[in-house]
Order: C-alpha cells, then sequence, then structure tokens
C-alpha cells in the first residue's frame, strides 16, 4: 500500500512539472534568454551528455514485469528515471542546484522540494488551480530562471559543477577571486574542512562526471 502511494505521489509529480513546461513555454517571460533552451521532459539527454552519472543507474523487473530504477549506491529504488537522478544528486553528489524563487537563501537537490518549502514557508499558492505562483525554477549558483527542472540541471553540472572556491595551501584560508579583488585569504578554515572541500570539488568536477575515477584520499 504504501508503494502504491509513492508512485501516486510520483504521478503527479510529473504530471504538475508537464503542467509547469507547457505554461512556461507559452507564457512571455521578462528574459527570453533564459528560457531559449527546448524544454527538457526526461533524464536522458541529461545522462547521455553525462555518461558517468549512469553509474548511478541500475534496473530490476519484478514478477510482474514492471521495470523498477535502482540506485547502485543504496537501496533506494523507483519507477521514474529522473526521480532516481534527483536522488543521485541530493543523496550521493550533495548538489542543491534549484534555489528559492522567494530570495530566502534556501535551496535544494529537487524542484518537488523546493516548491513544498515555498508552499510552505512562503505560502506561494502552487496547490491553487490559475494562481500567479512562479512557473520557473531559478538556478542557486547564478540565478537564473528556467522553465524546466531538468534545464537547470543540465544547466548546472554544464556551467557551474567546477565552481569551487581555492585555498590558500600554506594558510587553509579560503581565497577572495572575485573580479577586481586582490588575491586576500578572507575566510579561515580548518584541515578538515580544506580536505571535505577537495573531495566535492572532486566530485562536482566535469572531468569526474564525464569520466568515472576513483575520489582523492581522504
Amino acid at each position: 500500500a504504501q508503494g502504491a502511494w509513492v508512485r501516486l505521489g510520483e504521478r503527479r509529480l510529473m504530471d504538475d512539472e508537464r503542467k509547469r513546461c507547457v505554461s512556461a513555454r507559452d507564457a512571455q517571460k521578462e528574459d527570453e534568454s533564459s528560457y531559449a533552451e527546448p524544454l527538457l521532459k526526461r533524464c536522458g539527454p541529461i545522462l547521455s551528455e553525462f555518461p558517468a552519472l549512469g553509474s548511478f543507474f541500475k534496473t530490476r523487473v519484478n514478477d510482474k514485469g514492471k521495470v523498477f530504477h535502482v540506485c547502485a549506491e543504496c537501496s533506494f529504488e523507483t519507477q521514474n528515471k529522473t526521480t532516481l537522478l534527483y536522488h543521485a544528486l541530493g543523496v550521493h553528489l550533495q548538489l542543491q542546484p534549484f534555489a528559492c524563487t522567494q530570495d530566502c537563501g534556501m535551496t535544494c537537490a529537487s524542484y518537488s522540494n523546493m516548491r513544498q518549502h515555498e508552499l510552505r514557508a512562503h505560502q506561494v499558492p502552487y496547490d491553487k488551480p490559475d494562481s500567479n505562483a512562479p512557473d520557473y525554477y531559478v538556478c542557486e549558483a547564478c540565478k537564473k530562471r528556467f522553465g524546466a527542472p531538468l534545464n537547470l540541471v543540465r544547466h548546472y553540472f554544464a556551467e557551474h559543477m567546477s565552481a569551487q572556491p581555492r585555498t590558500d595551501e600554506k594558510t587553509n584560508e579560503v581565497l577572495d577571486e572575485s573580479p577586481g579583488a586582490a588575491t586576500a585569504p578572507v575566510e579561515k578554515v580548518s584541515e578538515e574542512e580544506v580536505r571535505r572541500r577537495a573531495r566535492v570539488k572532486h566530485v562536482m568536477s566535469i572531468s569526474h562526471i564525464t569520466n568515472a575515477s576513483d575520489p582523492p584520499d581522504s
């Protein structure tokens, strides 16, 4: 019974996503350049562009012939392949590409979690038909808007995966490398934090995603 409720919830999320995609495609936008790409409705193009992500994907068929997409790193499984992609992003890659449209600083791994946050914390009326709720998704790194969540995910991988802060090798301090700024340390961090950031930088690098390799020793 619990599995049936999960599948029902997934179908509703997929229906909501399709409706949002249609709305984003048809509506007039303030910044048309943010919506220039064709709207992605399935994760296949992302897996093709970043094939190492496929290492998270396995399948199994139950005795009734239903196909389940199974995480290769844990016991999570779903009938929705895109749901498994969001699981891998949040749980195993520890990425949170979605920013709150209300600009409160909240970030999430999936669009559905972000919509729930906005509904509960900001009373954005996503649960009401024909409301003026935002029909776009915001990249947490550059604040660019996208008409479909998978377009944002693809953009995040392509544009922001390796954009991690550098630290001074001698002082373990994060360097301010913003345009026009001197390369002076602005934040002190522990050796453990330096090692953690090195692991995150490796996992988030384009070379790691496109060519799977072992992480550096901790």
